[in-house]
């Protein structure tokens, strides 16, 4: 059996789909059950409190497997959430990667350079990184692809494909 059976098979059996997940909100549920620990009384908590954690979160857990946001499996939906994210992270990455090569410097969002606050720099990268992700959360992975035709993305990759080779030959 090869690895791409073994997948397969894993896929059939639902554990992509139900085992995961559930461990996953599981783990998510009483990690922070046990951290706000809600039932505390007079700054010490009660034998019983780690018991009705573990049921609290099971319950909550097979209710968030149960739910299928946008016609999928929650398997699904994390799976492409998950994926789409890498891909994101990856493109980032290789932006600074490129960026560095080119001799941008992405340490003066984090430093003072003469008159400008530093943190005016960072929180406007930061929002603009929060609202790249709140956009990619709401369209989802295929968000570049609606509505968009190849040419139309063929000449806009072109164009940054130009316009950083005329940048890197100043």
């Amino acid at each position: 059996m090869d690895l791409y059976s073994f997948m397969g098979n894993m896929q059939h059996l639902g554990v992509f789909d139900v085992l995961l997940p559930f461990l996953l909100f599981y783990a998510i549920f009483l990690g922070l059950l046990s951290k706000a620990d809600p039932f505390k009384k007079d700054g010490s908590t009660s034998g019983t409190g780690d018991k009705i954690y573990q049921i609290i979160s099971l319950v909550l857990s097979f209710f968030v497997v149960a739910y299928t946001p946008f016609g999928m499996t929650m398997g699904l939906y994390l799976t492409q959430l998950f994926g789409g994210s890498s891909t994101i992270i990856i493109g980032i990455l290789a932006l600074i990667l490129i960026s560095g090569m080119l001799g941008l410097n992405f340490d003066a969002l984090w430093k003072a350079d003469g008159q400008e606050d530093p943190s005016m720099k960072r929180n406007v990268f930061l929002v603009l990184l929060a609202l790249a992700a709140v956009v990619w959360y709401i369209a989802g992975p295929g968000m570049f692809t609606v509505g968009i035709s190849d040419t139309v993305v063929t000449i806009g990759l072109l164009a940054v494909i130009i316009g950083t080779v005329l940048y890197a030959s100043k």
